[in-house]
């Protein structure tokens, strides 16, 4: 008895929490990107044009461009990172409550049997 359920517990668990994380991811991602973007794009513009400026040259759109690409990736990896963390943290305590619950339920306990921890 207590290894059927343990083994619905797992099944249970990992199919919840796969199919959760994985479209919560998606939805950070895409959140923390335009949030990303929309925060930082001016200042990472305006450093790398401080940048060419402090450099003496002329304007090089494919320098201009290498540096966005560089400022932007370092915050664009950070936000991301530190937004992932977060969003598995919370669903993974979300959805193993339910998930343990539910295994628990169609394994017989909540039809009125009694665990065998209780007898």
């Amino acid at each position: 008895m207590v290894e059927l359920l343990r083994e619905r517990i797992v099944e249970h668990v990992r199919d919840r929490l796969a199919g959760a994380i994985r479209e919560r991811v998606a939805v950070l991602i895409k959140q923390r990107l335009e949030d990303a973007l929309s925060d930082r794009l001016g200042g990472v513009i305006r450093t790398v044009f401080a940048e060419q400026c402090s450099l003496g040259g002329g304007f090089e759109p494919e320098q201009i461009a290498e540096g966005i690409r560089f400022h932007l990736a370092d915050a664009l990896r950070e936000d991301l990172a530190e937004g992932i963390r977060d969003r598995i943290r919370e669903a993974l305590r979300e959805r193993l409550g339910e998930a343990v619950r539910s295994a628990v339920a169609e394994g017989g306990i909540g039809a009125g049997e009694q665990p065998a921890y209780i007898h």
